[in-house]
């Protein structure tokens, strides 16, 4: 009777945070800081960008879901990455950095920092004289915080601070907080919560969705193991997208992982991905590939990793 209660709290919750969210955002459907969406863990990236139930990899925490973080058999974990994002329009070239760490797996505290060069362009001044070239940069600083408050249900907040320069006299940046509830109840994990909430950047809104995700990990026969994510979004522009993904794992050392995106009108479009990893004493590969099985500017992005957990 408790769990039912707990998790009408958590519905009641989630629906809380949607309105305030919803009342902090502008009413344009024109969205900025698009860079927030992003994934950068191969882990992830290969299960269609579902991550909002897992536990399997919480190094990057600061940047998805730090509620996950006391459910995680680690108790410290850390990890960076390359990463080449839409190679055939901004051809963006990202390196990534994350930790986090499991406290008697009752708190949960990450941090992390991605930062990005786009493709340099010729830049002009008002009369039209060349001032040389100029790669437009991404910045962003992440860090959460979670607390597992009943044994099979935790809270979590990642807070970010986003800079983006796109033209050479031309500087933004932003400040958004994910909230998230995170439920373990026998075979299945529940999150829901709010992502990228914050203040209007010059007048467009941020790329804020309520978030539902499912997720299901097993093992067989001792050695085998699947886990399947499926993550839901609605955007306070008025976008949808799903996300989902399964991950195969033999004796807890190799892992093959596919998935798939439906984008709709979202900032992140629709595709295919797949990845493998390799994990021996803690130190982890991780590698994943965007499929150009659909025409669009995301085929061929890449992220690889290199981490350890302990």
């Amino acid at each position: 009777m408790k769990k039912i209660i707990l998790c009408f709290a958590l519905a009641a919750s989630v629906t809380a945070l949607s309105q305030f969210g919803a009342a902090a955002q502008s009413s344009s459907d024109i969205e900025t800081a698009q860079y927030m969406l992003i994934p950068h863990d191969p882990v992830y990236t290969a299960m269609g960008g579902a991550f909002a139930a897992s536990t399997s990899s919480i190094s990057m925490a600061a940047n998805y879901n730090v509620a996950a973080i006391p459910f995680s058999e680690s108790k410290g974990a850390a990890k960076a990455s390359y990463q080449l994002w839409q190679p055939s329009s901004l051809g963006s070239s990202f390196i990534n950095a994350g930790a986090a760490f499991n406290i008697k797996n009752k708190v949960g505290i990450a941090v992390g920092v991605n930062y990005g060069l786009e493709k340099a362009y010729d830049a002009y001044d008002e009369n039209g004289s060349l001032l040389g070239e100029f790669r437009p940069s991404e910045l962003q600083i992440n860090g959460g915080v979670s607390w597992r408050f009943v044994k099979f249900m935790s809270a979590g907040v990642n807070f970010r601070y986003g800079k983006e320069k796109i033209y050479k006299d031309s500087e933004t940046s932003a400040l958004a907080f994910d909230a998230y509830l995170m439920a373990d109840v026998k075979y299945l994990k529940i999150t829901a919560g709010v992502a990228n909430i914050g203040p209007d950047v010059s007048g467009y809104s941020l790329p804020t969705s309520v978030k539902l995700g499912l997720g299901t990990e097993q093992t067989f026969a001792q050695k085998h193991g699947l886990e399947v994510l499926a993550d839901f979004d609605y955007y306070f522009s008025n976008a949808v997208s799903v996300a989902a993904g399964a991950a195969y794992s033999y004796n807890d050392m190799l892992f093959a992982r596919f998935g798939g995106r439906y984008g709709g009108n979202s900032a992140v479009p629709s595709y295919l991905s797949a990845g493998l990893g390799f994990k021996i004493i803690g130190i982890c590969i991780d590698a994943a590939y965007i499929i150009p099985a659909f025409d669009n500017v995301l085929s061929n992005s890449f992220v690889v990793s290199l981490g350890y957990s302990f």
